[in-house]
């Protein structure tokens, strides 16, 4: 094999059938120079997963706290996470726990349902944090605005990450 042939077989990888470069990844993958674990488990849905079930952990252990010894803990520790929900009681706590904690193993499980509704909690979660990064812009809370926009930010990459072409696909191969 000459090097203008390895050329051309490595290009081939790269290019597409209109001659514009590929992504890396598909190309990657087409070579056969991605690993297994690359292929099958991108490590975003893990890591979204993981902070699903960590809210979730958190939220739970919160919850039982309350349960077990009222009084023990104020009920706005929830409110990052709960939004006003948390003057509903230690049940629903437990209640939206329970929701993330579904949200996380189906999302573990490549569940497209579950992929679905961690994107509508994302947004959601985006719809409840406009009014408090408008409060701290108008009180001039640098602090509020600073948490406030990076909740925005997480949530908007999350919904972004989970809606991609590419990890929609890997959730359709998975079902």
């Amino acid at each position: 094999m000459s090097t203008g042939d390895c050329d051309k077989s490595l290009h081939k990888g790269y290019l597409g059938g209109n001659g514009r470069p590929r992504s890396s990844r598909i190309a990657l993958k087409r070579m056969g120079l991605l690993s297994g674990k690359e292929k099958g488990d991108p490590a975003g849905i893990r890591a979204i997963a993981g902070l699903f079930a960590l809210c979730s952990a958190y939220l739970t252990s919160a919850g039982l706290a309350m349960l077990i010894s009222p009084g023990a803990i104020s009920m706005s520790v929830g409110a990052p996470l709960l939004f006003g929900l948390e003057l509903a009681g230690p049940y629903m706590f437990l209640l939206v726990a329970a929701i993330g904690a579904v949200i996380a193993w189906g999302l573990f499980k490549f569940s497209n349902t579950a992929r679905r509704f961690a994107v509508l909690t994302a947004l959601a979660g985006v719809v409840m944090l406009v009014p408090i990064v408008s409060a701290a812009t108008i009180m001039v809370e640098p602090k509020m605005l600073a948490l406030g926009g990076l909740g925005i930010i997480v949530r908007v990459v999350i919904a972004w990450y989970l809606w991609r072409e590419d990890v929609v696909e890997q959730f359709s191969q998975r079902s």
